[in-house]
C-alpha cells in the first residue's frame, strides 16, 4: 500500500512538473520530462525498483538524447511544411517521422518489457527489445502506430508532443499498473 501511494504521488508530481515546464517554456524542459518519465515509468512498471533499474533508465535516456533532438526537429518540420502547404516535403517528413516512431517504439516501449529479464543491462535490453519486435511484428506495429498517432496531438509544441506520446503510450500499455496504483488513493 505504501508503494502504491508513493507511485501515485510520483505520477502526480511528474504531471505538475510537466505543466510547470510547459507554462514556463523552459528550454530543454521536454528532455527533463522524458528523463523524469523514464524514472517514473520504471518505478511504476518494473518488478524491482532499485539503483540498477534507475541507472538503466538514466542510461537509456542519455543514449537517446541525440535521437530525441533529431526526432523533435523532424517533428517541427512536419508541422511547418503542413502550414506552408508544401505537400511534397510534408510527405517526405511524415515518412521519416514514421521511421523515427518505429525506432522510438524500440527505445521507449519494448525495452521496458524486457529490462528485467536482461538484468537492467542497457545493450542487452535493447538487443532483447529488437528480438521481441522481430517476433511480435503485429504488436510492434500496433505500439508504433500508437506512438505515432499520439505524437500528432494538437495544442502542444513539437517536443512536448513527443513527451506526451511516450508518456501516453506507456500509460495506455500499463493501464493495469495505473489502476492498481490509483486504487489505493492518496
Amino acid at each position: 500500500m505504501k508503494m502504491a501511494i508513493m507511485k501515485s504521488r510520483h505520477i502526480l508530481l511528474f504531471i505538475l512538473a510537466c505543466a510547470t515546464l510547459i507554462a514556463a517554456d523552459f528550454p530543454g524542459g521536454s528532455l527533463l520530462a522524458v528523463f523524469a518519465w523514464l524514472q517514473v515509468n520504471t518505478l511504476m512498471t518494473q518488478q524491482s525498483f532499485n539503483k540498477s533499474s534507475q541507472i538503466w533508465a538514466a542510461k537509456l535516456f542519455l543514449i537517446s538524447i541525440p535521437f530525441l533532438l533529431f526526432w523533435g526537429s523532424i517533428h517541427t518540420f512536419l508541422f511547418i511544411y503542413m502550414k506552408e502547404q508544401n505537400w511534397l516535403f510534408f510527405a517526405m517528413t511524415i515518412a521519416l517521422n514514421v521511421c523515427l516512431t518505429l525506432i522510438a517504439a524500440i527505445y521507449f516501449v519494448f525495452t521496458f518489457n524486457v529490462a528485467h529479464e536482461s538484468n537492467f543491462k542497457l545493450i542487452s535490453s535493447l538487443g532483447a527489445a529488437w528480438q521481441a519486435c522481430k517476433k511480435n511484428k503485429v504488436d510492434f506495429f500496433k505500439r508504433s502506430g500508437l506512438v505515432f498517432i499520439l505524437s500528432l496531438v494538437p495544442l502542444l509544441s513539437a517536443e512536448w508532443k513527443i513527451v506526451f506520446a511516450i508518456m501516453a503510450t506507456h500509460s495506455y500499455l500499463n493501464r493495469d499498473h495505473l489502476r492498481r496504483v490509483f486504487a489505493f488513493g492518496f
